[in-house]
């Protein structure tokens, strides 16, 4: 409850007044030629999309930490042990790093926003392959989809971040998805208990599958499409 009162503030202060400096927003958003009405709705929907993207944010990593959390119910299913457990978890810490050592490189070579597109659609794939994995090693293969979800939203979301929020409310915005993403690890704890407790493993696998689609199919509609690092450079 207290990260949903802290999410809910965070996004209450994220607008822009409307007789607040545009310098910023303008120069992102390309109204600069624009009269001050148009310039107050650029900024508005850049509100509405950022929201919506907070929401996305909540619902594919409730779906994410479901497998997290209840990961040893997950592999007791399938024949697994907490041995199991733990080589999963060795096996997502070590293709996480190469993951964000190589982001530097692929933000100049892809956008952010589609590196961000890209993690939401793999989150739903990491979901969907855990429902279906039929024994202990696929699940481990599973593990290997963590480089293009978790892995890649951490770092591109800040980037997506720096390139569309204006600077004044960077801050504001940067704690916003932070507070989201702990607000879906809040959710799947409560949703994945309950679920477990009252139904089972693989409706608790089937539940998380909806949750992340639902999760990016907003997240996918809501990023704003940025220049690449390299165009602005240019």
């Amino acid at each position: 409850v207290v990260f949903y009162l802290i999410l809910a503030l965070a996004v209450a202060k994220f607008p822009l007044p409307e007789n607040q400096p545009s310098v910023n927003t303008s120069r992102r958003f390309g109204s600069s030629k624009e009269d001050g009405g148009a310039k107050v709705k650029v900024r508005r929907k850049l509100d509405v999309r950022f929201i919506l993207l907070l929401a996305a944010v909540v619902l594919v990593f409730c779906a994410q930490n479901m497998i997290s959390n209840y990961l040893i119910q997950i592999m007791k299913n399938v024949g697994g042990s907490a041995d199991s457990v733990g080589i999963s978890n060795g096996i997502s810490a070590a293709v996480e790093l190469p993951a964000m050592a190589l982001f530097t490189f692929l933000v100049t070579k892809f956008r952010s926003s589609t590196l961000l597109r890209v993690s939401f659609a793999v989150f739903v794939c990491k979901a969907a392959a855990t429902m279906l994995a039929p024994s202990v090693g696929a699940l481990y293969l599973v593990q290997c989809l963590q480089f293009g979800g978790y892995a890649l939203f951490i770092p591109s979301s800040v980037y997506y971040a720096n390139e569309v929020i204006p600077k004044e409310r960077l801050a504001t915005g940067q704690a916003a998805l932070t507070s989201a993403s702990t607000c879906g690890s809040v959710l799947a704890s409560i949703l994945g208990g309950w679920l477990l407790d009252n139904f089972s493993v693989g409706i608790m696998l089937r539940v998380g599958v909806l949750v992340s689609a639902a999760g990016c199919a907003l997240g996918v509609s809501a990023v704003k499409t940025v220049k690449r690092i390299s165009d602005r450079a240019a």
